[in-house]
């Protein structure tokens, strides 16, 4: 299973996740991109939660993958806390106050 694949369409199954941004360095990896996107071409995503969206979009090895990577007792991120959120405002703006921190030095 290809991983950044099943991020992709782990994302744009996501209802949180309003945009989902793709780095592409050469015409093969749009033609993954537009093959990963046309799996969604029959869903309803007024009427779908995620976990149907993913039930029609997955093929059976990606959702095998995907349930370890989600196991929060053995998975890689069972780590992690249940309320972990990564703010992506609040590294940028940590971020552009060191670039200007150093402008002014």
């Amino acid at each position: 299973v290809n991983l950044s694949s099943l991020a992709i369409l782990y994302s744009l199954s996501h209802p949180s996740i309003g945009c989902t941004l793709l780095g592409m360095k050469d015409e093969k990896e749009v033609d993954v991109a537009a093959d990963l996107a046309s799996r969604f071409s029959t869903v309803n995503f007024d009427k779908e939660n995620q976990d149907s969206i993913l039930d029609q979009v997955l093929t059976r090895k990606e959702k095998d993958v995907l349930e370890k990577l989600l196991d929060k007792t053995d998975g890689p991120f069972a780590q992690l806390k249940e309320d972990y959120r990564w703010d992506g405002r609040k590294a940028a703006r940590t971020f552009w106050e060191l670039v200007d921190g150093m402008k002014q030095k």
